[in-house]
């Protein structure tokens, strides 16, 4: 047998004629192109996509309800204040931008959104004007504007905001300036999750710009080398990007279809360009999160940190799990689960290992409804076991709402796809009986 690599698979196609193109061409692509590959068509369902868990909450995460909408009696005493400081000072004049941000959280706080995004973005346009475009006194009334957009639902001015925060940072900082890591991994995992809400695969460059960017920032030569902290957060970002790719459909390639007949090649070449990229990632993609997570491991036993050689065991046995292998997983789990007993830390042992966890694990393919639409999920009991591979058995669910038996239907069909982070006694993979949880399906 032999691994069809993709230029003697086109070969063989021109040179054949057109009526065994077909069943040639789809015998071949079942083959790996490379041995350390692995067909993302095969990956199990994963958790946070089409089911959750329900003890989850419906909204982001850190942030509180919005206040109903009160009276606001001071509203004209705060407008007098503006308009005296422009009157004493000019419409630009120094002082005013931190009256108007403290109108706005007066607005906030009576529940006057309107008012106060106004005040906020008038305070950052001044405050621009007085101290320039990239002036750190324009964060406080940024910081308090994405509060807002989000807790109303507005993503697309909260990412507005989100990028330029992003583009602070990189005029203020280095490159591998903790600061400027840390937000490039908010921002990229910010873009990363609102992908989730509205994937589109015909249109990759987003989520494939998202690749591009963590791999600008974990190049490394002999000037600059990162800290460890600041290479596992990348590496992280780096893991849930491709979890994302892994299983999202780009469809066949380009060249493919024209040999299958479907249609003339787009007049499009960029996204052409974009879609052959994405592809070839998403090949590469368990590779690249081997690799990523082996470098990581390997830092942190150089710099002889237990805690981070067992949080990236972990990761590296869920991604060898995720990817068909528990073999391969349970060194990394057992490592994991002995460098935490070496550390005394039974209480992360408890957290991470002591009941089976939905992979990929931390949530992280669920992205919250927004409060504006919510997502109309129906709540679904469910009762099986989980073998010592982490392969769900034995699935029965129950809707919580008898009204809702498809969405039941389709959990027992989701969760038997499934794959779980299984439970570990003494460092080792076993099987867990009648587990219990409740679901919500959209």
């Amino acid at each position: 047998m032999f691994a069809a690599g993709p230029g003697i698979l086109k070969r063989m196609i021109r040179l054949l004629r057109p009526t065994v193109i077909t069943g040639l061409l789809l015998a071949l692509l079942i083959v790996p192109q490379h041995a350390d590959a692995r067909d993302h068509r095969s990956l199990p369902s994963p958790h946070g996509e089409r089911f959750y868990a329900a003890t989850l909450p419906q909204t982001l995460p850190g942030l509180e309800p919005l206040p109903p909408r009160q009276s606001a009696p001071e509203t004209e005493a705060w407008k007098q204040r503006i308009r005296e400081a422009e009157y004493a000072n000019g419409p630009y004049g120094q002082g005013i931008a931190e009256t108007l941000l403290d109108a706005a959280n007066y607005f906030a706080s009576r529940g006057d959104y309107l008012s106060a995004l106004a005040h906020w973005r008038r305070s950052v346009h001044l405050v621009r004007v007085n101290e320039g475009l990239y002036s750190p006194l324009q964060l406080p009334a940024l910081s308090s504007q994405l509060d807002m957009h989000l807790r109303l639902g507005d993503f697309e001015s909260a990412g507005e905001v989100k990028s330029y925060l992003y583009f602070l940072a990189r005029r203020h900082y280095e490159p591998g300036d903790p600061e400027l890591v840390a937000a490039a991994v908010d921002w990229i995992e910010w873009r990363r999750q609102q992908w989730l809400r509205a994937p589109n695969p015909e249109q990759p460059r987003d989520l494939l710009s998202l690749w591009r960017e963590l791999d600008r920032h974990t190049r490394e030569d002999e000037s600059r080398v990162l800290g460890l902290s600041e290479l596992a957060a990348l590496t992280y970002a780096q893991i849930n990007v491709l979890y994302v790719v892994g299983t999202e459909d780009f469809g066949i390639d380009r060249e493919t279809e024209m040999m299958l007949g479907r249609g003339p090649a787009s007049a499009d070449a960029a996204l052409d360009i974009d879609r052959a990229q994405i592809q070839a990632l998403q090949d590469a993609a368990y590779a690249r999160g081997r690799q990523r997570l082996e470098l990581l491991l390997e830092r942190a036993a150089e710099a002889g940190d237990g805690l981070e050689q067992a949080r990236a065991n972990r990761a590296l046995g869920d991604w060898y799990l995720w990817h068909g292998s528990s073999r391969r997983a349970a060194p990394h789990y057992r490592d994991s689960w002995h460098q935490l007993q070496a550390l005394s830390l039974p209480e992360l042992q408890q957290e991470w290992y002591a009941s089976p966890m939905e992979l990929p694990a931390d949530n992280v393919m669920w992205v919250p409804p927004s409060p504006l639409e919510g997502d109309g999920s129906a709540r679904v009991l469910a009762r099986f076991d989980v073998d010592e591979r982490g392969r769900p058995r034995g699935v029965e669910t129950e809707p919580v709402d008898p009204e809702r038996d498809a969405q039941a239907i389709r959990l027992t069909r989701l969760l038997r796809d499934s794959r779980f982070r299984p439970r570990l006694e003494a460092g080792e993979m076993v099987v867990t009986r009648s587990l219990e949880r409740e679901y919500r399906v959209p």
